[in-house]
């Protein structure tokens, strides 16, 4: 399963990031996959980013383009849990 990172700062160095949606959608989480967010100013370090198996970003407005780490944190739980439905 691994590790991933929740980030909204791209970069060079960094692998291309999948949109939340599309990281649920494929089921590329299980039960044993850690997630790891970054600061809401800088985002996740390279240092961070290259310990992930891939990096998931959450679609937000340009002029407001990162949330607050709790409401990043909120949104995807609730993704990854079935929009709040409980798996069986």
């Amino acid at each position: 399963d691994g590790v991933v990172g929740f980030s909204a700062v791209t970069g060079k160095r960094r692998v291309r990031s999948v949109v939340l949606s599309e990281f649920v959608q494929e089921g590329r989480f299980g039960a044993r996959t850690g997630l790891v967010f970054g600061p809401e100013s800088t985002g996740l370090r390279d240092e961070h980013t290259q310990l992930c198996r891939c990096l998931v970003r959450i679609p937000t407005d340009a002029r407001n383009p990162s949330l607050n780490l709790s409401h990043a944190v909120a949104v995807a739980l609730y993704a990854l849990t079935g929009n709040g439905r409980a798996h069986s």
